[in-house]
């Protein structure tokens, strides 16, 4: 991992391990749901960093975050799981959830500021007076004069 994907757990405070957050005795389920998980995290992610435009960050928040988004079927996926296992997965499903979408603001964030930056850079003082047009027209005898010789 290098560039981006390297700072960016760094800057917004995420860790490239799952959290130990009290998970119990994991069984081979739950392992494959947590690497599952650990995956999708790592696939959600290095997918925000290479988002460069606001378009393309609506586009990642609706196929992560969404109503038939990833995260969001996972989260409805818990339902069929028994009750223990449910309770850790719930909470690292949350966690993962609340880590993108944290990691979405700081990305909008960010790209908002190079935006700014960018129109800063390109724009001009409005108050400054403005160019001013040709008031009226040549005499006509100065007119005259310029076809003749133009002629």
């Amino acid at each position: 991992m290098d560039g981006w994907l390297a700072i960016m757990p760094l800057r917004y405070g995420l860790s490239l391990t799952p959290p130990p957050r009290g998970i119990p005795a994991l069984l081979p389920s739950e392992e494959q749901l947590l690497s599952d998980l650990v995956a999708l995290r790592a696939r959600a992610l290095e997918e925000l960093i290479t988002a460069g435009e606001s378009q393309s960050l609506e586009a990642w928040r609706i196929a992560y975050l969404g109503r038939q988004g990833e995260v969001t079927q996972v989260l409805r996926g818990l339902g069929d799981l028994p009750v223990e296992e449910r309770r850790a997965q719930g909470s690292v499903a949350n966690a993962l959830r609340e880590e993108l979408e944290s990691a979405l603001k700081g990305r909008e964030s960010d790209l908002d500021q190079a935006e700014v930056a960018g129109l800063e850079a390109g724009s001009f003082d409005v108050t400054l007076p403005g160019k001013r047009g040709m008031a009226g027209r040549l005499h006509p005898v100065t007119q005259t004069t310029r076809d003749i010789l133009d002629a």
